[in-house]
C-alpha cells in the first residue's frame, strides 16, 4: 500500500542519514494514532440523564471515577462493577444532585473534578457558579469553598508536588488563581494571557511547571515560582519567547538559537487557531498535548516548547469549552 511504501522510503531516508530519527519518530506516531479505536467486545451504557462535562479516574486503585454534570450534579462511579457483562449499566456509588437554597454542592454545571492525588478521601470540583469547593469523599459533604470572581472552566492540582498544596484554576478571567488547600486562602496569580484560560495542565516530573491554554489562541508554560510565564508556544516555532525576559531585558526563544529584546517587533506566539480547549502532559513530562478550536490536537516538548509537527489525522475538536 501507499503507507507501506512510505514507511520503506522513511526507512530508507534514516538508514542512509538523509533524514533524522525525528523524522521516522514522527512518521509512526502518526500512523499508530491512526490505528486506534473503540473496544468492539464491550459497550458500556450510561446512568446519567444529564450531559457530563468532566470525568476524572482516581490513580490509587485507578477505580472510581469521578463525575461532573451539566445540571450541577457530581457522581462517583465503581468503573469494575460487574465487567464480565458485554453491555453493564453503571450505577453511581454515591451523588449529590444540584444544589437548592442551604445545600452542598453546586447551582450551575461541574466544569472541572480532580481526585486529591494521595488519598481518594478528598475530591475538589469547580463549577460555572464561580466556586471550586472541596468536598469529604465519605460524608459527600463540601468541606470549604473558594470563591471566585467568573465562571470556573479549569483547574487542577498537581500529582507530584511536596512543597505545596495548589489549585490551579482557569476561568473567565485573564488570570489564573492558586488555591492554597492548606491555608484556606489564594496565594497569587498568574498574569499573561489576554482572554479566558480554558484549560490547565501540571507537570508530572516538576512540581512548580505549571501549562495552561486560553481562548486567546495561546499556551504559556509557568514556573509558578516566578512572575511572568516562562514560555509561549509557537505552532510554527518561529518564536516561543519568554515574558520575564533575559539579562537587560532579553527574551530568548525556546530553541535557544536566538534572542529578542523586548523593544524589538516581536511576533504574537499563536498555538491553536481557535481557543486552546485541553492540554495534558504525557506521563514522563517530556511532551505537552493539546488540542483547540482549530480541530487540531499537537504535540510540544515542554522544556523548549517546539513543536514537534506529529500529524493526529482525523481529529475533531471545534468546541471552545474544556474537554479532559
Amino acid at each position: 500500500s501507499g503507507e507501506s511504501m512510505g514507511l520503506l522510503d522513511l526507512l530508507w531516508g534514516r538508514q542512509t542519514g538523509l533524514d533524522r530519527q525525528s523524522v521516522l519518530q514522527s512518521a509512526m506516531e502518526t500512523m499508530r494514532t491512526r490505528e486506534l479505536e473503540l473496544s468492539k467486545h464491550k459497550e458500556f451504557a450510561t446512568p446519567f440523564t444529564k450531559a457530563v462535562m468532566c470525568l476524572n479516574l482516581e490513580t490509587v486503585e485507578g477505580r472510581y471515577c469521578l463525575t461532573g454534570l451539566v445540571d450541577g450534579g457530581v457522581s462517583i462511579v465503581d468503573t469494575r462493577e460487574n465487567l464480565r457483562e458485554k453491555k453493564h449499566k453503571f450505577v453511581p456509588v454515591a451523588s449529590v444532585p444540584r444544589a437548592q437554597r442551604g445545600q452542598d454542592g453546586h447551582q450551575f454545571g461541574v466544569s472541572a473534578v480532580q481526585w486529591y492525588p494521595l488519598d481518594t478521601g478528598l475530591f475538589i470540583s469547580g463549577s460555572f457558579d464561580k466556586t471550586v469547593q472541596v468536598w469529604d469523599t465519605n460524608e459527600m459533604k463540601v468541606s470549604y469553598i473558594f470563591k471566585l470572581r467568573s465562571k470556573v472552566f479549569c483547574m487542577q492540582m498537581s500529582q507530584v508536588a511536596s512543597h505545596h498544596c495548589l489549585v490551579a484554576v482557569g476561568s473567565e478571567e485573564k488570570n489564573i488563581r492558586l488555591c492554597d488547600l492548606k491555608s484556606g486562602g489564594y496565594t497569587h496569580s498568574l498574569s499573561g494571557h489576554k482572554d479566558a484560560v480554558m484549560s490547565i495542565a501540571w507537570s508530572p516530573s516538576d512540581e512548580f511547571m505549571l501549562v495552561s491554554g486560553s481562548a486567546d489562541h495561546t499556551i504559556r508554560v509557568w514556573d509558578i515560582r516566578r512572575p511572568g510565564s516562562i514560555l509561549s508556544l509557537d505552532e510554527l516555532n518561529a518564536t516561543s519567547a519568554s515574558d520575564r525576559g533575559g539579562p537587560e531585558g532579553v527574551s530568548w526563544s525556546a530553541g535557544g538559537a536566538s534572542a529578542r529584546r523586548r523593544d524589538e517587533p516581536c511576533m504574537k506566539a499563536v498555538a491553536h487557531n481557535g481557543a486552546v480547549n485541553a492540554l495534558v502532559f504525557t506521563p514522563n513530562g517530556q511532551y505537552i498535548m493539546s488540542s483547540g478550536g482549530d480541530g487540531r490536537v499537537r504535540r510540544w516538548v515542554s522544556t523548549t516548547g517546539r513543536n514537534t509537527m506529529v500529524n493526529y489525522r482525523d481529529t475533531k475538536c471545534s468546541s471552545a469549552t474544556t474537554k479532559q
